[in-house]
């Protein structure tokens, strides 16, 4: 069974549309004009009618979420040169949750939240990873010489790994992480 969440869908913006029942009996879709759409199906009408209601109230939830949030959704949709005064920024390697596979990726951290692009040339980021509340420590991982974890406030939220390809090059992220963490750490 899998430990962790294969993904996230930010659901400013999304409603909930009952299918009719040509298909698969209980569905119902996730959709965003201009976005991704789910197609989700439940094992009851009562049961999709519930999913229903939790879904469309996290959207309006969503839309009444904090600035910092806002900020990100707006920055994952722009290329890595557009976010001004990053905390940090270069390539680190990312383990892969779910094919456990070293990928190389462009990171820029601001804010707390490190953004992922395939390259400097990107259009857009591939993901966000919000750290508010993670720490961060070296770590021995894969045979990695300099690399280092992510760990989460909460068992249930997911581990991140990464090295870097030079000690300094560690000790620079390292340092920017713990900066930009503590920085935004959320009192009360």
């Amino acid at each position: 069974m899998e430990q962790h969440p294969l993904g996230a869908v930010h659901l400013l913006d999304y409603s909930v549309h009952a299918l009719p029942e040509v298909g698969k009996p209980f569905s119902f879709t996730v959709a965003k004009l201009g976005g991704m759409t789910l197609h989700l199906a439940a094992h009851t009408e009562d049961a999709r009618n519930r999913w229903g209601q939790v879904i469309t109230q996290a959207a309006l939830e969503a839309a009444q979420r904090d600035e910092l949030m806002e900020i990100s959704s707006r920055r994952i949709q722009q290329p890595p040169a557009s976010i001004a005064s990053p905390d940090c920024f270069g390539f680190l390697h990312k383990l892969g949750a779910r094919w456990h596979q070293w990928k190389r990726r462009y990171c820029v951290l601001k804010d707390a939240c490190l953004y992922l692009y395939h390259d400097t040339e990107a259009t857009q980021a591939i993901g966000v990873v919000h750290l508010h509340g993670y720490r961060v420590q070296s770590t021995s991982i894969g045979g990695k010489k300099h690399a280092f974890e992510l760990l989460p406030p909460e068992p249930k939220f997911r581990h991140f790994y990464f090295y870097t390809e030079s000690d300094s090059d560690k000790k620079r992220w390292l340092a920017a992480l713990e900066y930009s963490i503590d920085r935004w750490i959320k009192v009360g």
